[in-house]
C-alpha cells in the first residue's frame, strides 16, 4: 500500500486545475484551491470566511479585486518559486 504523504499543492496541479488562468473560472479555481477548509497552510480568510463556500466572494468586486491581484502576483512569481525549490513543479 502506498503511503499518503501531506504536502502542498505542485505548480503543475495548481494549473491543472486551472487555477493559473487570467479569467473569472481560473480566479474561482485558484480562491477554492487557497480558501478549502482542510487545507492545513494559511487561507485567504479575508476573501472567503471559514466554513463559507468559496465561489461567494464573487458578490464582493472589493474581494474579487484582491483575488485577481494575487492571483497576478501568484501567476509571475510561480515559475521563480520552482526554480528556488519553495513550490514543487
Amino acid at each position: 500500500m502506498k503511503e499518503i504523504q501531506r504536502k502542498p499543492m505542485s505548480f503543475a496541479e495548481i494549473s491543472a486545475a486551472g487555477a493559473l488562468n487570467p479569467d473569472a473560472n481560473g480566479l474561482r479555481a485558484l480562491v477554492r484551491i487557497a480558501c478549502y477548509n482542510r487545507n492545513d497552510r494559511p487561507r485567504w480568510d479575508d476573501i472567503v470566511r471559514h466554513n463559507h463556500q468559496a465561489d461567494l466572494f464573487q458578490r464582493d468586486p472589493e474581494k474579487v479585486a484582491l483575488a485577481a491581484e494575487r492571483q497576478k502576483v501568484f501567476i509571475e512569481v510561480a515559475p521563480v518559486l520552482v526554480e528556488m525549490k519553495l513550490l514543487e513543479p
